[in-house]
């Protein structure tokens, strides 16, 4: 591994698609980690059938004091424009093809919360990949990251996100996702045994 200063977590994921050299990239925090050690063969096996581009999953957020989950994410099966009604999967589940990374580009180091949303938009909604979802947990995802820091992170990340599919999809200044995507994460609070 290399451990050096950038500019930020997008410099740093830049990095790694530079030097990337394997069929299928994903990215995944330093304090994330797999639920279980099949993960990845689960994720391998999809992209062994014909024709798969990209894959993602389901996460669950962890806090990082208790180690309890405080919500889960079930990503829901993509639907092409769906990001316009507020969808998109997880960032760490989401694998892909090297040759549509190389396609879609680096991550947009302009969003300073929401280059993983952009990205991942770009290369699924412009180049018409070939999707698969796994219909598990991918990832245990702690919580105090970037985007959840707390509500003004959660606000700017929304308002990039905005700005992401109004300069990719030509969204309207105000779109439904930009009170769906808030909304989705709402209802994925709560009711999870512990």
């Amino acid at each position: 591994y290399i451990s050096e200063p950038d500019q930020g977590i997008y410099d740093a994921f830049n990095k790694g698609l530079a030097l990337a050299t394997g069929d299928v990239i994903g990215v995944i925090g330093a304090d994330d980690f797999y639920p279980s050690s099949d993960v990845i063969r689960s994720v391998v096996e999809v992209f062994e059938q014909r024709g798969v581009d990209s894959v993602y999953g389901d996460l669950q957020f962890i806090d990082p004091v208790s180690s309890k989950v405080v919500r889960k994410w079930k990503a829901g099966e993509y639907k092409r424009s769906n990001w316009l009604l507020g969808w998109m999967p997880p960032h760490p589940t989401f694998y892909i093809r090297r040759e549509l990374a190389a396609r879609t580009g680096e991550f947009d180091t302009s969003y300073h919360i929401s280059a993983d949303y952009d990205f991942m938009l770009r290369a699924m909604e412009l180049h018409h990949p070939r999707v698969r979802r796994i219909p598990h947990v991918l990832v245990n995802f702690m919580v105090g990251g970037m985007s959840t820091r707390g509500l003004t992170a959660v606000i700017r990340g929304n308002l990039e996100c905005l700005r992401s599919r109004r300069r990719h999809l030509g969204a309207p200044p105000l779109d439904a996702a930009l009170f769906t995507k808030p909304l989705r994460k709402l209802l994925q609070l709560g009711g999870h045994k512990t």
